[in-house]
């Protein structure tokens, strides 16, 4: 999408081709049969250092449906609640008084994190880019607990991997990027419409104002290829759509299956399917009463890892007194599991924090597993991240999977888009 208005913006005719019958892929949204509503299939947020991510918003006329919120709201069981804020003290201080005043940390696990963000500022240091986020914080004498209620649920929620699996130069520009460089660059800013309707109307109307145009429910079958170039690509309801510039921005582990076996033979698609998945899990639940007047907050120590008000952070009404919605990153243990059971532990967990929920009925319930959410940012994954062009001079990469600095986000996935069109205008000419 972003490539799409990217390239619309600058002269090009383009022609955005959607698998589905509403724009977004992964950050989508599904009507809900029985509540009517439009039901994300995951909670996605953004910070202020999602730079890339705002200019997208704002060329599509969705900035004002982002609302920021000035502060993390940590729940603990019987609902303790503590808060994450900015002071008066400049980065990377202005949030020093708040955390030491979090209750799930000890005095000593505190200056142990201290004494580890301040190395963050200064992490660059030979051959640690390759490690694992794990064996950085175990050289700085993190402690288990310190990991677990600290380190654990801040990279787990940001890059959707645990400390063990990412890596330590994405697990610093987490910190480096939004904690630790400017007061507000933490802040977290939440849809106030379903994402189908972000990404919707208003990106549809942009392209058209720019002469292009958007076709939904069609899938790309077959790119013909002519003399080393794309000349067409044949869709599923029969057109052949002919252009200049082909852009590819599917996800990664569909991608190989449309490329022309010229890009395939040369191990590019075979790199791709050697990235490494990691899941997200996604419970939805409707309740007949308030449980919460809390807009989201973080749940240390719990497999679930969030809960979002959307009663709270949605625009309009909803068809229960409270509908939130419960997210677990990185949930590989949650994939061998049932909806059932994946249901009751959510709900368990969620009771032992809201003891309002304890009394409250719930009306619907909803399980969404995403076993290929995002792919791993991993040291060893980012070797098969190829870059915005191919050897075929008008064929390109787009995607959240590309080499764009940046783990699988939203952030990421625009910044690829833009790699993408940047490409294609320097080929063009």
């Amino acid at each position: 999408m972003s490539a799409a208005i990217a390239l619309a913006q600058e002269g090009c005719r383009v022609t955005l081709i959607e698998k589905r019958a509403v724009l977004g892929g992964r950050a989508g949204s599904h009507l809900d049969a029985t509540t009517g509503e439009c039901v994300d299939n995951c909670q996605h947020v953004l910070m202020p250092c999602c730079t890339n991510l705002l200019d997208f918003y704002r060329r599509i006329g969705a900035r004002e449906k982002i609302r920021f919120y000035p502060e993390i709201p940590f729940i603990e069981s019987e609902g303790r609640v503590s808060f994450l804020r900015s002071c008066f003290l400049p980065a990377p201080l202005h949030c020093t008084p708040s955390f030491l005043r979090l209750p799930f940390l000890s005095l000593r696990d505190k200056w142990r994190i201290s004494l580890g963000l301040v190395s963050l500022l200064f992490w660059r240091e030979k051959g640690i880019e390759n490690g694992s986020a794990l064996d950085w914080l175990r050289a700085r004498r993190q402690s288990q607990r310190s990991i677990e209620d600290f380190w654990q649920p801040v990279l787990v929620s940001a890059l959707n991997e645990g400390v063990d699996k990412a890596s330590i130069r994405y697990a610093a520009k987490v910190f480096l990027d939004a904690f630790l460089s400017h007061p507000r660059g933490w802040w977290l800013g939440i849809p106030s419409v379903p994402l189908s309707v972000l990404y919707g109307d208003s990106l549809v109307s942009t392209l058209e104002n720019h002469q292009g145009q958007v076709l939904l429910q069609r899938e790309v079958r077959e790119l013909a290829v002519r003399n080393g170039q794309i000349v067409s690509a044949a869709l599923s309801q029969g057109e052949n759509v002919r252009a200049d510039a082909f852009v590819l921005a599917l996800p990664w582990q569909a991608a190989p299956a449309v490329m022309p076996e010229e890009i395939r033979a040369l191990t590019m698609g075979a790199s791709l399917e050697k990235l490494d998945p990691s899941p997200i899990t996604g419970v939805h639940l409707w309740f007949d009463r308030v449980v919460t007047n809390l807009a989201f907050a973080a749940l240390p120590g719990k497999q679930v890892h969030w809960f979002f008000n959307k009663t709270r952070t949605f625009d309009g009404s909803s068809s229960a007194a409270s509908y939130l919605q419960l997210v677990t990153s990185a949930a590989r243990g949650w994939m061998r599991l049932t909806k059932s059971q994946i249901l009751e532990i959510a709900l368990r967990e969620l009771q032992e924090v809201l003891p309002e929920a304890r009394d409250a009925r719930v009306l619907k319930s909803l399980v969404l597993k995403e076993p290929l959410a995002t792919f791993s940012p991993s040291s060893e994954n980012e070797r098969f991240r190829p870059g915005p062009e191919t050897t075929m001079r008008n064929l390109f990469l787009a995607g959240d999977w590309i080499q764009t600095g940046w783990p699988a986000t939203m952030e990421g996935a625009v910044r690829g888009g833009y790699l993408a069109a940047q490409a294609v205008l320097r080929a063009q000419g």
